[in-house]
């Protein structure tokens, strides 16, 4: 039904709101706040004076829960979906890579799962696909049997076997073609990040004025700071339309250089992400992306050569490392898990908690523990604590 009455809530919308308040549901969206709401033959939910937050969105999450979106069909999306949940994403953006076969049935199926599913847990609101226009010299964990040259063909096939659910593709604006690519994707309405680049400081322009609006993963698989040759991340800082993505387990970035991210960006240009691969949320251990193993240490994971690649760090648990590294409120940093992330994406009635806003939410303490999360309208995902 869709319908739900969350009762004893401390509002943050993401401004918290004074007292305690409810919160009532129906059909899926917000339909009132307010103090001792009463209705009549519908599911309650007892917060007892914990946080409600809008549910966080992460724009960068390639797996969860044991499966990722290279490989897992729709059971294992499913799962994926749950584990996501858990930490209190509500919705997120599918990331994969293309493959070798160049049939694309991983997307066909992503696809598919997007446009036809009623979701029960964490919804995927479109497609990221990272790459294959990216330099292979800052591949990163992507295959490398796949990057290929910028070709208006290619990308036009892409944008086919993925109809309206690609929402975001990550690319390297100095690659010869990148610009036409970049131009042709915002026509078609998907969003364009920088990443995977050695773009120095004019090229990173030149493909931001062309139409990029996010860097994937800032810092990481891309030109490093030099004062000298200023690249792809004084052209961002200077853009103030662009966002930034930020892995904030405190090994892909220095927590220094997080601090100095947080302030020359502000609250208000950074999406907090996970990079989640198949086994965020799992133990630590060994795992597989691909064909290729990787072992995960502290939330941390790295390919056997030493070559760091994404996170099991779940999402809650690198938004309490970021708020520890930076000194940022909590206020702010639910702006960066979940407002933020719904602007730079165009989910507009996500991201708030507002009459009219879809039932998205995470119950939360200050430390960001999950206690229960909403999408939707339907309370998925609650603890028995």
């Amino acid at each position: 039904m869709r319908e739900l009455l969350l009762k004893n809530c401390r509002i943050f919308s993401p401004k918290p709101l004074p007292g305690f308040n409810d919160i009532l549901i129906k059909k899926g969206k917000i339909a009132r706040i307010g103090q001792k709401i009463k209705e009549k033959n519908i599911p309650l939910l007892d917060c007892r004076g914990r946080r409600v937050v809008p549910g966080f969105i992460d724009v960068h999450l390639q797996g969860a829960g044991g499966f990722d979106f290279l490989t897992g069909d729709r059971p294992g999306i499913e799962k994926l979906a749950y584990s996501a949940l858990s930490s209190g994403t509500t919705s997120f953006l599918a990331t994969t890579e293309v493959v070798k076969d160049g049939k694309e049935e991983h997307l066909k199926r992503l696809r598919d799962y997007i446009q036809d599913r009623d979701f029960l847990y964490a919804k995927p609101l479109g497609i990221h696909l990272e790459g294959p226009f990216i330099n292979y010299q800052k591949k990163g964990m992507l295959n490398p049997g796949v990057i290929t040259k910028p070709g208006l063909k290619y990308c036009r096939e892409i944008i086919k076997d993925t109809g309206a659910t690609l929402k975001m593709m990550t690319l390297a604006p100095e690659l010869k073609g990148s610009i036409s690519i970049i131009r042709e994707l915002k026509r078609k309405g998907v969003l364009v990040a920088l990443g995977h680049t050695l773009a120095g400081y004019e090229e990173a322009k030149a493909g931001i004025n062309a139409g990029i609006s996010q860097v994937c993963h800032l810092f990481n698989a891309m030109t490093p700071l030099d004062h000298k040759k200023p690249g792809a991340f004084f052209a961002a800082l200077e853009a103030n339309k662009v966002t930034v993505q930020l892995i904030c387990d405190g090994v892909h970035i220095h927590p220094a250089v997080l601090r100095m991210a947080y302030r020359l960006f502000g609250v208000e240009r950074i999406c907090i992400i996970t990079d989640g691969l198949a086994n965020l949320g799992l133990p630590d251990g060994e795992y597989t992306y691909g064909d290729r193993k990787y072992k995960s240490i502290n939330g941390t994971c790295y390919y056997k050569d030493g070559t760091l690649i994404g996170t099991a760090l779940p999402i809650n648990k690198a938004a309490k490392r970021f708020q520890a590294f930076t000194g940022a409120s909590f206020e702010e940093t639910i702006r960066m898990l979940s407002t933020v992330p719904a602007k730079s994406i165009g989910a507009l009635n996500k991201g708030e908690l507002k009459c009219g806003k879809d039932a998205d939410l995470a119950v939360i303490d200050k430390d960001f523990n999950v206690y229960a999360a909403v999408a939707g309208g339907i309370a998925g995902y609650v603890t028995k604590k």
